[in-house]
């Protein structure tokens, strides 16, 4: 998976799978100026059912994405798909009312109240006023931005694969393979042929069908489906994936190694992490890569509900884990905020919460920038979210099998320590995406292996195949080489079936455990995840992306057409990067970090790098550490905090205690342990400072005493934390740690905000240390949006943003926010205010719906955001409460902003107390 482009085709590492957002717009109102604020309608409609862009959806019909009427069956002139959370669930004389008010229903879902309509906006207006109609939000789509593809890993010689990258084959050793357990791949298909994803028979390649290996060769696939244009059909033949993302997906999960079937040179070479898990591919996206999240939420249920259960047609195949390689963007239109009101996030966590299934979803490719996780399903909260890593044999060593070449930072191209390996240590893929996302919120959950993934090609897969420019699997027709998280997910998703495997083999049943609340089970993925990331290698560094070419690619390249071009879809402007007549080991994307910032920080890492041995150990033989439930509605609607392998304090007030229970479950046959726990600093980064815990600035930590769990039981413990009054406003990490008599040691991230506030609610006082923020000089912010178009278009500048929690005190006349450049002075910045993810008011200078003034042409006039001229934003009469204020940075003309910096800037807050 990765990011787009800024309003152009842009490469970066990783075939784009991803839900993009349907409009481009946060509002439509007229400017007024360069600097003054604007009411933005989203203020005034902050109470109305229609929601995420919806209610100007309505209002501006022509904003519809365009790709929407061909795939919507049925589609007629000017209606908007949407979804409409009902009272009471889809009864007949719901659906009737709906039919009645002029919708179509497209798909009535099983697990939530929830449907899908077709409606022009005056029946959408009609409906929503329903009083059985909770909400609505407009259906998005599903698409294939751009780039080339997404890996797996050579584990023969050299050992670069990705199994050994974590630790995979020490398991299969074990018999631990994923036996027992289907992964269900919601992505464009598989290839059904594919000799590595067709039947049974990992480390029985060769052997006759019904032969003495019996069930070596039984089928692999427990049922294939392809929702796209509203239905559920089963394949029909061949073509199930001419795209080709699906199937190199599925063969990381659980491709067999088989190889070439015509000799054994090959066998064993390429496999996938859980070699004897079954497989059940879902086709959400056409063979162009595009779909609908309507069928999505369809397909999500056929993967995660009780095998047989549904339609005679369609029943259900019962995954334990789903893997999602795809995703939305956040941007300044959508916040990023970890309020899950999409459809997307709602489904995900509620059939987790319900069915105990793992959904596993790529982070996204929108690296280095901070504020980069996507919004769905990614960021649902009981999602596992998987960002990418370098592998460990590729930092330190040239010419690997899967065609990378050194991509330790530290090393230059043409120097890489061959005899001198381990230089580096793990080290995070700087295209991978980062957070914060705001709340009690962290995403990604842990990272995987994702740069340069060699696995399974389809047959017909054209757009993985005429991308694969690897040399080592160019020529191959059964391999490709790709990178990004959507390579990184499957590795992971792949690993958890193996924990799924050695659990249910060891107790009969797959695991569940308390919640710390009366009558609220801890379904089996939230104790997968726990054990991922308890024991989650953490301290990662930078990477960079690098691959090994020659005459032949670059020329190809050169010559490939632009994507979009009518002459091909292609995804190949790799000449849009490699430029000149530079041959060998080229540096695709260079590294965030360097010597004197070392660390990615729990932002880019979540909590560390996935380790499956100490993973399998964990949740079978010994202790798992995890967030209780804290909210009544748990069983199907879980709290973003509920059930996490993290502690997401969210935004604290210094000087006031916070405090969050966990979890303490011991396996079924753990004997009786002892838990002592510490606190640890975390790792300074753009993202985050470390909590101090020492000197007049610590914080205090109230962490419990030696904590007895007996065999096989359970305890509850409670940690506490308080910043100190006057602690600056920004992001804080630490780290509980967990040392287990049984030798386990366990790692809880800490995640902590401060929001912006001014205590002294005096007129132009100076702000104190929580009225004002500095940036740091190297903040690489969120810098993959284009700077938002009114007329929805993709004619916005390259943009950068970066959200700060804000607390408003009671009984204010007005709050102003003020922001200047601190470095240059040849940036235009803008500030952009949200209550729950509702846009309430702006800088930007908006321009009206078909005014034939786009907004580029509108800002530049402007010019640049100082301490003389800053950004001011005013706010009469503010309700009190939590907001979210970003910080956009615009550089109009400016088209490759992706190397650049947001700079430094100063942001600062003025609230001023009613006479």
């Amino acid at each position: 998976m990765i990011g787009r482009g800024h309003g152009r085709p842009l490469l970066r590492p990783g075939l784009v799978l991803a839900l993009a957002a349907l409009l481009a717009v946060p509002g439509s109102v007229a400017s007024a100026g360069a600097r003054t604020p604007l009411s933005m309608r989203a203020a005034a409609g902050a109470d109305t059912k229609l929601r995420s862009g919806l209610e100007r959806l309505v209002d501006h019909v022509g904003l519809l994405d365009a790709r929407i009427p061909d795939l919507v069956p049925g589609y007629r002139a000017r209606e908007i798909p949407a979804f409409a959370l009902l009272r009471g669930g889809a009864t007949p004389s719901h659906r009737a009312a709906l039919r009645d008010g002029g919708a179509r229903i497209l798909r009535v879902y099983r697990s939530l109240p929830m449907v899908a309509v077709a409606a022009r906006p005056q029946a959408i207006r009609s409906i929503a006023q329903l009083s059985w109609v909770r909400w609505m939000a407009p259906a998005e789509v599903v698409v294939a931005l751009g780039a080339p593809e997404e890996p797996m890993v050579d584990q023969s010689d050299p050992p670069t694969g990705t199994p050994i990258d974590v630790g995979v084959p020490r398991l299969w050793d074990r018999g631990i393979t994923g036996k027992g357990v289907t992964i269900a791949i919601l992505d464009t298909g598989m290839d059904l042929t594919h000799q590595d994803l067709d039947d049974l028979d990992f480390r029985h390649w060769g052997d006759p069908p019904n032969g003495p290996s019996v069930p070596a060769n039984a089928p692999k696939v427990v049922d294939a489906r392809n929702f796209n244009g509203g239905g559920c059909a089963a394949p029909g033949g061949g073509g199930f994936d001419l795209h080709g993302h699906g199937t190199h997906v599925a063969g990381i999960a659980a491709g067999t190694g088989e190889g070439d079937p015509s000799t054994s040179a090959d066998d064993g070479r390429i496999t996938g992490m859980a070699p004897d898990a079954k497989l059940a591919p879902a086709k959400v996206l056409t063979d162009a890569g595009v779909g609908i999240n309507t069928d999505l939420l369809a397909a999500m249920e056929w993967a995660a509900m009780p095998a047989g259960t549904g339609p005679i047609a369609c029943p259900s195949v019962g995954a334990q884990v789903v893997n999602v390689s795809l995703g939305s963007e956040s941007r300044p239109t959508r916040l990023n905020t970890g309020h899950d009101v999409d459809a997307v996030s709602l489904m995900v966590d509620h059939l987790a919460a319900v069915f105990g299934t793992l959904f596993v979803a790529a982070e996204g490719n929108s690296g280095p920038y901070i504020g980069s996780a996507l919004e769905a399903p990614g960021a649902a909260s009981q999602a596992m979210t998987v960002g990418a890593t370098a592998k460990d044999w590729d930092l330190n060593h040239d010419a690997t099998a899967s065609g990378d070449t050194c991509s330790g930072y530290l090393h230059s191209e043409d120097t890489c320590p061959e005899g001198a390996p381990g230089t580096q240590g793990r080290s995070l893929a700087p295209l991978s995406s980062r957070g914060p996302i705001e709340g009690r919120f962290m995403k990604p959950d842990l990272v995987a292996p994702g740069l340069n993934i060699v696995s399974t090609q389809a047959v017909s897969g054209a757009l993985i195949a005429q991308n694969d420019l690897n040399i080592g699997t160019r020529d191959d027709p059964f391999y490709a080489t790709a990178s990004g998280t959507s390579m990184a997910s499957p590795a992971a998703a792949g690993v958890a079936a193996l924990l799924l495997q050695t659990y249910h083999d060891a107790n009969g049943a797959f695991p569940s455990g308390p919640s710390g609340k009366a009558g609220i089970t801890a379904r089996s993925y939230a104790l997968v995840r726990a054990a991922l990331m308890n024991t989650a290698a953490t301290g990662l560094a930078s990477s960079r992306w690098m691959l090994t070419t020659d005459d032949g690619t670059l020329g190809d390249a050169a010559a490939c057409p632009e994507p979009g071009d009518p002459i091909s879809p292609i995804l190949c402007d790799f000449a849009d990067i490699i430029t000149g007549g530079l041959l060998g080991s080229l540096v695709l994307q260079g590294p965030r970090d360097n010597a004197s910032d070392p660390k990615v920080g729990p932002f880019g890492e979540g909590s560390g790098k996935i380790r499956a041995f100490q993973a399998m150990k964990a949740l079978r033989d010994g202790l798992v550490l995890y967030g209780a439930a804290n909210s009544p509605a748990a069983p199907g609607y879980p709290a973003h905090q509920d059930f996490q392998g993290s502690w997401q304090v969210g935004q604290l007030t210094p000087g006031v205690v916070e405090g969050d229970r966990f979890v303490l479950h011991a396996a079924p046959g753990a004997p009786a342990m002892t838990a002592t726990f510490s606190f640890q600093q975390g790792f300074a980064s753009d993202q985050s400072s470390v909590i101090p815990t020492s000197g007049p600035k610590a914080w205090s930590i109230g962490l419990p005493g030696a904590t007895s769990v007996p065999a096989g039981g359970d305890r509850v413990v409670r940690f506490t934390v308080r910043a100190p009054r006057g602690t600056p406003a920004g992001f804080y990490s630490g780290a509980v740690i967990v040392q287990v008599s049984n030798g386990q040691v366990l790692h809880l991230p800490v995640i902590a905000s401060v929001p912006l506030h001014d205590p002294k609610p005096a007129s132009g006082n100076p702000p104190g240390p929580t009225g004002r923020y500095d940036s740091a000089m190297d903040v690489y912010a969120k810098g993959d949006t284009v700077w938002p178009s009114v007329v929805g278009q993709a004619n916005g500048a390259v943009a950068d943003w970066l959200g700060l929690g804000v607390e408003l005190g009671t009984g204010l006349a007005s709050a102003t926010f003020s922001v200047w450049d601190t470095a240059a002075g040849d940036e235009t910045y803008d500030l952009y205010l949200y209550r729950n993810a509702v846009l309430v008011a702006s800088t930007h200078p908006f321009t009206t719906p078909n005014s034939g003034t786009t907004d580029v042409v509108a800002n530049n006039g402007r010019g640049p955001t100082t301490s003389a001229s800053p950004g001011t934003l005013v706010i009469p009469n503010p309700p009190a409460g939590r907001y979210v204020i970003v910080v956009n940075r615009a550089r109009v003309g400016t088209v490759d902003a992706i190397n650049g910096d947001f700079g430094s800037f100063t942001l600062t807050l003025d609230e001023v107390a009613a006479p």
